[in-house]
């Protein structure tokens, strides 16, 4: 069976785009519904800072009803494209650092990719390099924007409200995808004795895959539950590894923190990236140190 063509946007640094290599590689992902030009405004903001970015956005049939396969195959491909562009840097600089890899999440669309690449990356390879142990290696730290998402009926109709303005169309994929949820929800319990909703906010939260987070939320976001955020970075801080820095806000509603705090936004992603280079020279340093 022919694979999906899924179409990703890979751009380079703004300020060089031949002679060096970016200072890390960006996974920017999208929400349910968004257009890759929204999107891109989150991967420039990365790549006036010096990085190379590889955007994406999920189908929303499969973000609606949580379509695994899809996702699977969506990360495997972004994964393949920011594999591309660290080989061929690193085959141009051979003596540069090691490039790492951020993730920006924005909603479940995006943190849905963020737990499809965790779950490639945490599968058992073998010794070769391959795709999947190359991106484990570079995973450094991760911008979780307005996610992760509870999910359950009410948030998914606040978002699905968010973007869909035809009353009728609103009903019509109102009933549908609640219809559709339920169907996995029962599927899920049948299968697994756990809601699919519960195994992915757990597996979310329990996932140490990437070392260094940094949450972006609203207190004013009708989609993402504040209060389940909170919950969230409280347990990851209780884990005691790596990092976990916050920018709570109170008056920007669903994926709208890069435009109503612009300068702060763009200060916590310049840390992250600051973070994810320092990270790799930490692995660097210990990886001399194992072959002494």
């Amino acid at each position: 069976m022919t694979k999906p063509n899924y179409k990703y946007k890979v751009h380079l640094p703004q300020s060089d785009k031949t002679s060096s290599p970016p200072r890390a590689i960006v996974f920017v992902f999208g929400w349910a519904f968004s257009t890759m030009k929204h999107v891109l405004k989150y991967s420039e903001l990365y790549q006036e800072k010096g990085c190379a970015t590889v955007t994406g956005v999920l189908p929303p049939q499969s973000v609606a009803v949580k379509n695994d396969t899809v996702i699977r195959e969506f990360c495997d491909g972004a994964m393949e494209e920011a594999a591309k562009l660290i080989r061929q840097f690193e085959q141009q600089h051979r003596k540069g650092p090691p490039i790492p890899i951020l993730v920006q999440a924005l909603c479940n669309g995006g943190g849905f990719c963020r737990m499809g690449i965790h779950e490639a990356v945490a599968t058992k390879q073998s010794e070769s390099r391959t795709t999947h142990q190359l991106i484990r290696e570079r995973l450094a730290a991760e911008v979780l924007d307005s996610a992760p998402v509870y999910i359950s009926t009410r948030s998914s109709l606040a978002a699905l409200a968010g973007v869909v303005k035809n009353p009728l169309v609103f009903w019509m994929l109102a009933i549908g995808g609640t219809l559709a949820n339920y169907v996995k929800y029962f599927w899920s319990l049948a299968s697994t004795k756990e809601a699919f909703y519960v195994t992915y906010w757990n597996q979310m939260k329990a996932s140490d895959v990437c070392p260094h987070q940094f949450f972006v939320y609203s207190s004013a976001d009708t989609v993402c539950d504040h209060t389940k955020v909170d919950e969230f970075v409280e347990y990851r801080r209780s884990k005691g590894t790596g990092s976990v820095t916050v920018m709570k806000v109170s008056d920007t509603g669903h994926c709208r923190h890069l435009q109503g705090h612009q300068k702060k936004y763009s200060e916590l992603v310049d840390t992250a990236i600051e973070k994810a280079i320092a990270e790799m020279e930490l692995r660097e340093r210990d990886r001399k140190r194992s072959r002494m």
